[in-house]
């Protein structure tokens, strides 16, 4: 299906749009070059393809016959290198993540080329028998992107957003097809960490404080943030023994001016003593135990004030644009020294982690100064190896969703999936699924994805819950002063704080991807953890009609087993089915629901706390003794299990060695024990 069939080659130059001619083809095994040519203006070009574990490597060379002396024409800045491919086979259909936002990325469902988005950076795609996997690549000056093409071909645009460059060398794309869709994105990115040099998800390291819950300020204050409101909401959050155990203090606390940073200090109007004082308040006399802090990655969004005293200090660290602009230095000893400075500096305010924004910014930082690759590249290094010494790899990358940003982070974990949640917007829920759904088939692959915070005191507020709680990814909030709602947030954690996160970042099911589940289908979602798999589906449809569908084991890919229970978390219900067996659902308008599939055990077949959204998150381990099932719990709640025949005895151990008998309750198809006074880990035996 994937397998090249033509190739045209259109440059653009300076002065003038070239068509190449082209050359034709030398192919040695896996090995195939397309070669193409300008002859009144010498220009020689190659589209290099080769194979390598089953990915097929796209390389795009150009050399421009420039003269040192006399008047030459470059490449333009903007996209000068255009490829149009030709398959062996027309996909029937396409799903695409494109850029509609420098920062962020959302689907596009189409059935030709011609329909593509620009900016397209991702795309699946579908054919007779299996499926396909397209990258448009980052190479060290340029960066790809897939364009609208023509019915039967796919466009790639390569750009390094600025002019003057005469020679190229870079890998274009890179493209596979299987069987399995999920794993033909696994093994592109796999071969495009190796040739960035940067380790895939599962080589990343995710900072333990993230296992708990947490709160940002943003849509609580927005940028009128002071300590006073900092403060106001810390007790409420101790009053009301709402498990958070770090917090983030948004945009707003910054000394700016003009939009740009003017001082390393937080603003003195808002926290009139800077932040020692009041990180150790908090810490103190709360279970609030690491406080984070926001920034640009440019300092502040326009930069560095150019009349500062932080821009004379630090004048070794910074570049300078033509337009006058001051940015952290790309160069990653430079900008390592900036970043090193600020960071020693909020490490001894009480300051323990990062949220940086404004990543994708980079192109318009350094448009017509610096070949993007370059400086995404070097500036990433600078910061992380900042991070990494002084804040211990804890950050939050957000608008960050550019290839030159997925492909340049050396080291940091987590990042942001999606556009803000916006709490008036009157598609909102609709909108935050439809990006953090489909942007998780390709950037759960390199980064744990953060689905955003969102509000407990919300109309959408259950199921934001609930997405959050299949997302795979940290859980916080942004509640205004006085409007956390503590029953929203059991469901999602433990005593203690510890969220029940999951394996990786929720994806749709395969039937759910090449359709808009804007239109008649509902959208599903799947996820696994401790070997249970889980379906949350949701009528996000534009239809106010009722949405059939159906659930089953086998819609989960990564989900092992031949014979599991079904448990319909809201219907409280427990259904035995085969792998291939489908489970009916009726969504309404604006309906979900949540199914999680436990494969059975011999005996005993623990569902888990079922107060809990993700209940088997609870289990950490099952023995069969002489004695029966010893299961063994994280903490008490509504334990649930499931077994053939009634129960026995069912005897319980805590943590102190106190023993008890305890009685079960016959639900539909399940048993049910209430365990809720105990809070620590305990062990039950059922016979």
């Amino acid at each position: 299906m994937l397998h090249i069939k033509e190739v045209a080659f259109t440059l653009a130059l300076e002065d003038r749009i070239l068509d190449l001619d082209y050359v034709g083809c030398i192919q040695n095994g896996d090995h195939e070059v397309h070669a193409f040519i300008h002859k009144d203006r010498k220009i020689e070009a190659l589209l290099d393809l080769t194979s390598e574990e089953g990915i097929t490597i796209g390389t795009v060379k150009v050399q421009l016959d420039t003269h040192p002396f006399r008047e030459s024409y470059n490449m333009r800045g903007q996209s000068p290198i255009r490829l149009a491919v030709t398959f062996d086979e027309i996909p029937s259909g396409y799903c695409a993540q494109y850029q509609h936002r420098d920062w962020w990325s959302r689907p596009a469902f189409v059935t030709s080329p011609e329909q593509l988005p620009e900016r397209t950076q991702s795309l699946f795609v579908k054919g007779k028998t299996g499926y396909g996997y397209i990258l448009p690549m980052l190479g060290d000056k340029t960066k790809t992107y897939i364009s609208t093409g023509t019915k039967t071909q796919i466009v790639f645009e390569m750009t390094a957003y600025t002019e003057g460059i005469n020679q190229v060398r870079d890998c274009c794309f890179l493209l596979t097809e299987g069987k399995d869709l999920y794993d033909c994105s696994r093994r592109v990115f796999q071969k495009a960490c190796e040739l960035k040099n940067i380790p895939m998800k599962s080589e990343r390291s995710y900072p333990e404080m993230f296992e708990y819950f947490g709160w940002c300020s943003w849509d609580a204050f927005y940028q009128d943030i002071t300590e006073d409101k900092v403060l106001e909401k810390v007790e409420e959050i101790k009053s009301k023994q709402i498990p958070v155990r770090w917090i983030i203090l948004d945009d707003g606390w910054l000394s700016g001016k003009d939009q740009c940073l003017a001082s390393f200090r937080p603003d003195p109007e808002k926290f009139q003593n800077g932040f020692k004082e009041l990180t150790a308040k908090i810490k103190k006399e709360t279970d609030i135990s690491r406080i984070g802090v926001w920034h640009a990655l440019g300092g502040y969004w326009g930069g560095i004030a150019e009349d500062s005293q932080l821009a004379i200090q630090n004048k070794d660290n910074l570049y300078k644009t033509k337009n006058g602009k001051l940015i952290p230095h790309y160069n990653p000893e430079k900008g390592y020294g900036f970043w090193r400075d600020w960071y020693s500096y909020l490490k001894e305010q009480g300051i323990d982690f990062v949220k940086v924004d404004g990543q994708s910014a980079l192109k318009n930082y350094y448009r017509n100064n610096e070949e993007i690759a370059k400086v995404a590249a070097g500036t990433h290094k600078g910061i992380e190896k900042a991070l990494m010494m002084l804040m211990n790899g804890n950050i939050i990358n957000c608008m960050g969703m550019a290839i030159e940003n997925i492909l340049s982070r050396p080291v940091t974990c987590i990042s942001r999936n999606s556009d803000d949640f916006v709490p008036d917007a009157e598609q909102g829920f609709q909108e935050h699924m439809l990006q953090n759904a489909y942007n998780g088939l390709y950037h759960d692959n390199v980064y744990v994805c953060d689905w955003d915070m969102y509000w407990t005191k919300h109309p959408d507020a259950a199921k934001h819950a609930l997405v959050r709680a299949i997302s795979g990814g940290p859980v916080y909030v942004s509640d205004r002063v006085g409007e956390t709602e503590p029953e929203e947030i059991k469901p999602l954690t433990y005593h203690d704080g510890r969220i029940l996160r999951m394996d990786r970042c929720a994806k749709p099911t395969t039937d759910c991807i090449f359709a808009s589940p804007l239109e008649r289908q509902a959208l599903k979602l799947s996820n696994t953890v401790n070997g249970t798999g889980a379906i949350a589906a949701f009528h996000i449809s534009n239809s106010k009609e009722a949405i059939h569908t159906t659930l089953s084991p086998s819609d989960i890919y990564d989900l092992a087993g031949e014979e599991f229970g079904a448990y319909n978390y809201f219907e409280g219900t427990f259904t035995r089915m085969g792998r291939e067996d489908k489970l009916p659902l009726c969504l309404q308008e604006k309906e979900y629901a949540l199914v999680l599939f436990l494969p059975l055990q011999k005996s005993v077949t623990p569902i888990g706390l079922v107060d809990k959204y993700m209940s088997a998150h609870a289990v950490q381990a099952i023995h069969e003794t002489g004695c029966g099932t010893e299961i063994v719990l994280r903490e008490g709640g509504l334990f649930a299990f499931y077994k053939r025949e009634a129960p026995e005895l069912i005897f319980l151990k805590t943590g102190n060695l106190t023993e008890k008998e305890e009685r079960a309750e016959k639900k539909e198809g399940y048993y049910l024990v209430d365990l809720s006074e105990y809070k620590e880990e305990l062990t039950i035996t059922i016979r």
